[in-house]
């Protein structure tokens, strides 16, 4: 991750442009863009 982003903004920012280009598109609900956007903030972090 981080050869590609500067900081975790700037990722969490890329996976929301790509979320909501994907609901755009029709193949992602709206209402799951910020649990996707919250898991790529927890990157890392085990999640349990």
């Amino acid at each position: 991750m981080e050869d590609r982003y500067n900081d975790t903004t700037a990722y969490e920012r890329a996976i929301r442009t790509a979320a909501v280009q994907l609901v755009a598109e029709g193949f992602m609900l709206q209402r799951d863009v910020a649990q996707v956007v919250q898991r790529a903030a927890n990157w890392g972090h085990p999640s349990h």
